[in-house]
């Protein structure tokens, strides 16, 4: 049997590993350029977001064209690509 400050160090080292389990688990992302519809709210920002949103379509359309000729190359992908994660 092991001893008591063995199996209370054992003990804790599993808890440690659920607790990041559970918190990585939680992680996810938003793509980049994509806000909810009432995120801002100022006119020249939203225009400027929109200006945004369309270059990132042409640029993924450009690669997927490419990607027709070519061993198809994803991780640029406008759509793949998050703003940021949150945990």
């Amino acid at each position: 049997m092991p001893e008591r400050n063995t199996a209370a160090r054992a003990v804790t080292e599993n808890s440690k590993r659920t607790t990041k389990y559970i918190l990585l688990s939680s992680v996810y992302y938003t793509r980049l350029g994509d806000y909810g519809d009432d995120y801002f709210t100022d006119p020249v920002i939203q225009n400027h977001l929109a200006e945004f949103q369309q270059e990132l379509l042409k640029i993924e359309d450009e690669i997927n064209e490419r990607n027709k000729t070519r061993t198809p190359y994803e991780f640029l992908l406008p759509s793949k690509i998050p703003q940021s994660i949150n945990i």
